[in-house]
C-alpha cells in the first residue's frame, strides 16, 4: 500500500474513496479491520461469523462510497457493524421461527445494543421483532412508539 495513504486522515481517505481510489479503501480496511473484528468477536465469538459481518460492513462502505456523506468514518463503521450483526440475528430468528417455537434465551441478545445509545430505536426494533415472531399479541398495538 502506498505510504502516502497511511498518513491521511479519515476525511481525506473518504474523499479519495468517493473518487473510487482503491488504495484509499485498502487503507481504511487495514486501519479498521482488526478493531472491528475485536468488537464483533466480543459480541459473537465465532471467527467465521465475525469475518462475514466485517465483510458486509466493508462491502457496504465500498458500495455506498459515492452516495454517503460520512461525518465520522469510525462511527459509520461501528453503526454498520451493529446493523449487520442485528440483521444476521434477525435472519437467524426468522430461520428458527416455527409454529411451536419457544422464545429465544436472553443470552441470544447481542451486546452490540449496549454499546450504542439508541434506546427508542432498539425498543421499536425489539417490539417489531417480537411481534413478527408472534410473541406479542396483535391487539397490543396501543403501545406503539412513534418517531417524530
Amino acid at each position: 500500500m502506498n505510504r502516502i495513504y497511511e498518513n491521511l486522515s479519515d476525511p481525506e481517505l473518504l474523499n479519495l474513496l468517493g473518487q473510487e481510489k482503491q488504495a484509499a479503501f485498502l487503507c481504511i480496511y487495514k486501519r479498521y479491520w482488526s478493531e472491528l473484528y475485536r468488537c464483533a468477536f466480543k459480541i459473537a465469538p465465532n471467527q467465521k461469523n465475525c469475518e462475514e459481518v466485517i465483510h458486509d460492513v466493508f462491502l457496504l462502505l465500498w458500495n455506498e462510497r459515492e452516495l454517503t456523506n460520512i461525518n465520522s468514518l469510525k462511527d459509520y463503521l461501528y453503526i454498520a457493524l451493529k446493523n449487520s450483526i442485528l440483521n444476521r440475528r434477525d435472519s437467524k430468528i426468522n430461520l428458527l421461527k416455527t409454529p411451536n417455537s419457544k422464545p429465544l434465551p436472553a443470552s441470544f441478545e447481542t451486546e452490540a445494543e449496549e454499546h450504542f445509545s439508541y434506546p427508542e430505536l432498539n425498543e421499536i426494533h425489539d417490539r417489531d421483532l417480537e411481534r413478527s415472531a408472534g410473541m406479542i399479541p396483535a391487539d397490543d398495538e396501543q403501545k406503539k412508539v412513534t418517531l417524530g
